[in-house]
């Protein structure tokens, strides 16, 4: 690059009672048209660093910088360099400043100015083009320095963020700041969380502060706002102690603040899961910021991310935010935190089994982080591992009660007679149980929108809740007829049979592929219009729905249309429709309907026999259940016999355990897995004691089980005394099975009679260790005789015990003395064990 003189008219120094107004330095900035390099350096430039607080003084033209490589050294010449004074110097260096004429990009001169400032000392640079302005702090090494990229056009709009990161006294804080770490760098991991994260807190308290209420559940609202509606969303806890049987968001907050606590509340659609989340959030994020806290919440969505360690999980909590992550120093810092996690969403995850491991195993290892979790309520018997590992006190979100919905009715509806319009529907079953907060909003909206509507069925009412989305955010195609909403729908369920197939694929999408896959449906006009109603759009850099119920909608419709076509549905769409999806389809289909399909029921296909009894399972009429009933008794494929069971059982059919306990002894082991499986979760509570009955005949240890949970769950004893009996004369391998099932119930007061007399029935050194393990666990004084058999079975021959059964031997000998140092009828017993591990340790 030649050199060029500036001109000396600007040259000159220039005062502070010189210095244009920031008025007139911005229009002569706003207004240059900038030809050439030259140009950009005198017509915008030389007034940005007036603008920045620079004088002559402070500013070399044409600069040498000396360049290393190696041995050999180059003297280059940077287009400006900004000082701290008249002293040319590297201590004094503060910018690097490269210009290129508007025909080129930017890029083409950042390696170039962060060259200049490398060897020139300085820790900002700035290239301008004329057109672009790039500013950014550099640190060598650093991978995501502070960047700042504006047009030129627009800088009075960014004046402030240039000053604070460029403008002269902050650049001189700057060096000095570096010059001091470089000589003291203090252990920030050490600081109090929250201090050392409160760039983190802060944001994650703005994410969620500022919920407004709003008067229609579709208003638009500024762009840094989230738009609401104030319903209340309460907790009702199973069992907790003396703690009050209710708590909102507020209370919750407190309770997960105050000492470890931990929380799976469950849910249906629309019940307020998320909602919950994102308040307890709010106000956990607020009361970190306390002068001297400890607490550190973390919120996560488990659509997008199932952290295997807390670390990892504040990592991804971190980056959703955009804040750059410190593994290293971050883990330390929370090491000595008070975590709060909040696991949003846990229904929605593709794989539940690999989630429910890396969630358990993570609670595991954290026990004094406090946790809140959601998830749906059809998942509830599917969460037996996390609710013994992580120790969690179930819940479930209160339905709204009727003066709750009316008070929301008063703020939202435009027309107060409509109230009654809609709990009518509601009254005739054409609407879902109001009780659901997403329900109430979208009839509300529903019904301002067209005043003469009226529900038929909750498949409907999702059906005109996307046509008034339409009408709504798409008023010029709504007003024409271009785009009609039934083309809308169809785009909502093609895209839901797109994502379908790429969670079985166990993979992510983004918004952007699938758009261009929506492209080629006949309705592609549609597709912007979807977009445009904020019911499909992009998080973490995949394509979501708004809320999940939308997805299982266009689930329901696809397979909804097809079964009336009589084709099959997509492998992937069958895969992932979930309960909620055959509700949905179920209220959509009329007696006729149900009548034509229960006439071709016993001579369909497979696809179509398992389609229905899902349906079917929901609701059906007694006609249809003798269909059913014939049919199961013929027997046939696994599955297929499976589905008309759980529908049996789902409507309630009193002949269904007659037969299975008339017929068990027939069945083949798999479907007798499924008769007791399917008992214990949809029979009523005594049928527990058939599930038991049933297995007589084969002893099925997993069927057993799931019968002593049905048992806890409904305190049922004559199950459990009857479990005690088939305790004493099983074989080893089932009272292992069955010890474990005795673990997860421990806290049961029924349990631990049970346990107590499978300690006294148990003479094998193996299973008596394991309840030993229990009792230590939990801290409760067994009987004096239970002790005694210990001391005897435990006293194994030499080379009995497994280097891992030492090390367990090991902890609860630890265990023992810390909880009984002093009791000596404890001393027989902790000799055994000395001498077991002495042997293992010999040998």
């Amino acid at each position: 690059m030649t050199t060029r003189a500036i001109p000396i008219a600007y040259s000159l120094f220039r005062s502070d009672v010189m210095r244009l107004p920031d008025s007139e330095l911005l229009d002569r900035i706003t207004s240059a048209r900038a030809a050439n390099e030259p140009e950009v350096e005198t017509k915008i430039l030389l007034y940005i660093f007036e603008l920045l607080g620079y004088t002559d003084r402070d500013r070399a033209d044409k600069c040498s910088v000396r360049m290393h490589y190696g041995r050999e050294k180059e003297d280059k010449k940077a287009d400006f360099i900004l000082y701290d004074g008249l002293e040319r110097s590297a201590a004094n260096a503060l910018i690097a400043v490269e210009t290129k004429a508007p025909s080129h990009a930017l890029p083409d001169g950042e390696e170039q100015a962060r060259s200049y400032a490398t060897f020139a000392g300085t820790p900002f640079y700035i290239v301008c083009n004329g057109v672009e302005l790039l500013a950014a702090q550099h640190i060598p090494g650093a991978t995501k320095p502070r960047k700042i990229k504006i047009s030129v056009r627009r800088i009075g709009e960014r004046l402030e963020d240039l000053r604070a990161m460029l403008g002269r006294d902050q650049a001189v804080l700057a060096k000095e700041r570096l010059e001091y770490l470089s000589v003291y760098a203090p252990p920030v991991e050490n600081l109090p969380p929250g201090v050392f994260l409160e760039d983190y807190l802060s944001r994650l308290y703005g994410r969620f502060k500022n919920f407004v209420p709003v008067r229609e559940p579709l208003e638009h609202t500024a762009a840094d706002t989230y738009a609401l509606p104030q319903i209340p969303v309460t907790v009702r806890l199973s069992s907790h102690g003396n703690a009050p049987d209710e708590m909102d968001a507020a209370a919750l907050a407190e309770r997960l603040a105050a000492r470890r606590s931990r929380f799976l509340i469950f849910g249906d659609p629309g019940s307020g899961k998320t909602t919950l989340c994102q308040r307890v959030a709010h106000h956990l994020a607020k009361a970190s910021l306390q002068p001297g806290a400890k607490l550190v919440p973390i919120y996560v969505d488990l659509r997008f991310d199932i952290p295997r360690t807390i670390a990892e999980a504040f990592f991804g909590a971190c980056k959703s935010m955009r804040i750059p992550v410190f593994p290293a120093i971050y883990e330390k810092s929370l090491s000595s935190a008070d975590v709060a996690l909040i696991l949003d969403g846990l229904d929605e995850v593709v794989d539940f089994d690999q989630a429910q491991n890396r969630i358990a195993d993570m609670m595991s290892a954290s026990p004094e982080a406090s946790v809140l979790m959601t998830a749906r309520t059809h998942l509830a018997s599917r969460t037996g591992r996390l609710v013994s590992a992580g120790r969690l006190s179930p819940g479930k979100i209160k339905e709204l009660s009727t003066a709750e919905i009316e008070e929301i009715f008063q703020v939202y509806l435009q027309d107060p007679a409509q109230s009654a319009a809609i709990f009518e529907a509601e009254n005739r079953r054409g609407l879902p149980s109001l009780h659901s907060p997403m329900f109430v909003l979208m009839a509300i909206r529903v019904a301002n929108q067209d005043r003469s509507w009226s529900a038929t069925s909750t498949f409907s009412l999702y059906a005109r809740y996307v046509g008034t989305l339409h009408e709504y955010f798409n008023v010029a195609d709504a007003t024409n007829g271009a785009v009609k909403p039934e083309h809308v729908l169809d785009v909502l369920s093609d895209a839901s049979t797109t994502l379908a197939t790429a969670m079985v694929q166990r993979r992510s999408m983004s918004l952007e592929e699938l758009v261009e896959r929506l492209k080629t449906n006949r309705r592609v006009r549609a597709v912007p219009c979807l977009l445009r109603t904020g019911l499909l759009s992009s998080s973490a850099g995949r394509a979501v729905f708004l809320h999940k119920s939308f997805f299982d909608f266009g689930l329901a419709r696809t397979i909804l249309s097809d079964l009336r076509a009589g084709r099959h549905s997509e492998p992937a769409v069958v895969a992932v429709a979930t309960e909620n999806v055959y509700l949905l389809i179920r209220s959509e289909m009329s007696d006729a309907e149900e009548e034509r399909f229960r006439a071709v029921l016993s001579a369909a296909d497979t696809w179509t026999k398992k389609r229905l009894l899902g349906i079917f399972r929901c609701k059906c009429s007694k006609e249809t259940l003798d269909v059913i009933w014939e049919c199961f008794q013929k027997g046939g494929n696994l599955t297929v016999w499976t589905g008309m069971l759980r529908a049996l059982l789902s409507n309630q059919d009193p002949r269904i355990e007659p037969w299975l306990n008339e017929n068990a002894s027939k069945l083949p082991k798999r479907k007798l897995a499924k008769a007791g499986f399917w008992l214990n979760e949809l029979g009523a509570p005594e049928s527990a004691l058939t599930a038991l009955a049933i297995s007589e005949a084969r002893f099925d240890s997993w069927m057993v089980r799931a019968a002593f949970d049905r048992a806890f769950k409904h305190d049922r004893r004559e199950l459990v005394a009857d479990l005690v009996a088939r305790y004493r004369s099983s074989k080893p391998r089932w009272r292992n099975k069955l010890i474990g099932v005795m673990g997860r119930h421990k806290v049961e007061p029924m349990a631990m009679h049970v346990l107590e007399e499978a300690a006294l029935a148990e003479n094998t050194p193996r299973l008596s260790l394991r309840l030993l393990g229990i009792f230590a666990s939990l801290g409760v004084q067994p009987r004096p005789e239970i002790v005694d058999h210990w001391t005897k079975v435990l006293n194994a021959p030499d080379g009995y015990w497994h280097p891992k059964e030492l090390w367990t031997l090991t902890k609860l000998r630890e265990k023992l003395l810390r909880a009984r140092p002093e009791e000596a009828r404890f001393a027989p017993l902790t000799s055994v064990l000395d001498k077991q591990m002495r042997g293992g340790t010999e040998r």
